[in-house]
């Protein structure tokens, strides 16, 4: 159903650019802007220009780290959970990269929520929908 929708999505976003009438080769006039400098998209107005890719990294590592301390944490909190994390953090690399990669462009995430077009919001729907799929998985597991 999700893919349907953002398929959707992407139909009305070409159904936007075939419409928008396209200019030929002309030189600007003194003063006037170039034909990039008019149709390049402006950071912070809804156009998605900024994109998700911070904001998708940070989503991926707090659902892997949800999943983990879900299962973890299911029958209460230990000592051994703790020492469990530890453990986790220092011999999964592709754990700690993924911690790593979302740390690094965290700052972004601002800037990439207050520029969100309409495909990126069904992305951010999307990625809520599996991080919810993931836990409830977590917490159906045996053991």
């Amino acid at each position: 159903m999700f893919e349907k929708l953002l398929k959707l999505a992407q139909m009305e976003e070409e159904e936007k650019k075939a419409a928008a009438p396209e200019k030929k080769d002309e030189a600007p006039a003194a003063g006037d802007e170039t034909a990039e400098e008019k149709t390049a998209p402006a950071p912070g107005n809804g156009n998605g220009a900024r994109g998700l890719k911070e904001t998708t990294e940070v989503i991926e590592a707090l659902t892997m780290v949800t999943v983990f301390l879900t299962k973890r944490l299911k029958d209460g909190i230990g000592a051994d959970d703790a020492m469990a994390l530890m453990e986790k953090l220092t011999t999964d690399e592709e754990f700690v990269n993924v911690i790593a990669r979302a740390a690094d462009g965290i700052s972004e995430i601002p800037a990439e929520l207050s520029d969100l077009d309409f495909e990126e919001s069904l992305t951010l729907g999307i990625l809520g929908l599996g991080f919810i799929k993931e836990v409830v998985g977590a917490l159906k597991e045996d053991g």
